[in-house]
């Protein structure tokens, strides 16, 4: 089974790639790719290869712009590290192999902030301290979507999220830094495909396997701040990320679009203020309460599972994306005036070793 990092994972079986997995760093700044022969990872600006390794691995995270990294065995070597089984904690600059760690189930992701390192398996994530690599709790999922598990980037809050096990379409919130549960979600009535914490973990944004709607909630107190509507007929959300801010929202689907949504102002009730609205029928509610996306950004192929991020460059707002066939892409994103994204950049990461000879532009 082959994926995409999106913070959840994305099952890209059946498509002619060579990618076992793929991401960016929490900072957006860099992105990688796992091969059946090769991990990769490159800055975004200037688009350049700053570190290989070869061998055979899987799911795999880096931990900001530092040398540390961790990832797991892709099951296409005869090594015991590229076990799937096996995680292999390590520094790009040296070479050094910090920690093996060895599991009884394969790998379906792993997370870090400057504060834990999370490791999830079909039904259990296991949570090590990222300084000692020493085993601090172990968490039954029962297998309820087990790529998708969302760490926020704020070590100070180190919240943790992922589809509980007992309720269909709920979210459960966990303190990775205190080691506690916080509470739980119920987001949809159907599965949950993808799961979302801003940085500061103030926010969670999931989806479900139908996805026409997208929620978004406060996490300290569960209250739902926006629903966001993708349109009327099912398709799968790939990815769901925050911007810096928590203020945009970038989804990614099977019809080969990333919508880009606001998030600092509430749905326009215009002259139905108050408790005006709530003589209309609820479907109308429904409907007039609902977000469309402000901004979005087109790929040229549908059914490719990809993930996309909104970066910060200077005052800029970029939507960087990588997709199962190893495309890098890059859009310039207006704030002001929406509407469709502007291709910057485009580059086949799986050909290129300089940022120049992968250029499709």
């Amino acid at each position: 089974q082959r994926r995409i990092r999106d913070g959840m994972d994305i099952s890209t079986s059946g498509l002619a790639s060579d990618i076992n997995y793929g991401g960016f760093n929490q900072d957006n700044s860099c992105v990688f790719l796992t091969t059946d022969s090769k991990f990769l990872v490159y800055t975004c600006h200037p688009l350049r290869l700053a570190h290989q390794r070869e061998g055979s691995f899987g799911p795999a995270e880096m931990l900001f712009t530092s040398s540390m990294v961790a990832v797991a065995g892709g099951g296409g070597g005869v090594s015991s590290a590229s076990s799937p089984r096996t995680v292999l904690v390590y520094n790009t600059g040296t070479g050094e192999v910090l920690r093996t760690l060895e599991f009884v189930a394969t790998v379906r992701a792993v997370r870090m902030n400057r504060r834990r390192l999370v490791v999830i398996l079909e039904k259990l994530i296991h949570l090590y301290d990222i300084e000692t690599l020493i085993l601090l709790q172990t968490l039954d999922t029962s297998g309820a979507g087990a790529s998708n598990v969302a760490l926020c980037s704020d070590d100070d809050v180190s919240l943790l999220a992922y589809p509980a096990p007992d309720a269909v379409g709920s979210v459960l919130l966990y303190d990775a830094g205190r080691l506690s549960s916080i509470g739980q979600v119920q987001a949809h009535e159907n599965a949950i495909s993808a799961v979302a914490l801003s940085w500061d973990g103030s926010r969670i944004a999931t989806a479900s396997s139908k996805g026409t709607v997208m929620r978004v909630f406060r996490t300290q107190s569960g209250e739902k701040t926006h629903t966001l509507r993708r349109g009327t007929l099912s398709s799968h959300i790939y990815s769901l990320n925050f911007d810096r801010a928590g203020l945009l929202l970038a989804a990614t689907t099977s019809g080969g679009t990333v919508h880009v949504y606001r998030l600092d102002t509430d749905p326009k009730w215009g002259s139905l203020a108050g408790g005006a609205r709530h003589f209309l029928p609820a479907p109308v509610q429904t409907m007039m309460s609902e977000k469309r996306d402000f901004a979005h950004a087109k790929l040229r192929e549908t059914n490719v599972p990809h993930l996309a991020v909104i970066h910060d460059e200077g005052a800029a707002k970029l939507i960087r994306v990588v997709t199962a066939r190893g495309l890098f892409f890059e859009f310039g994103l207006d704030t002001q005036r929406g509407g469709p994204c502007e291709l910057r950049q485009e580059f086949n990461l799986l050909s290129s070793t300089d940022g120049s000879s992968g250029r499709l532009l």
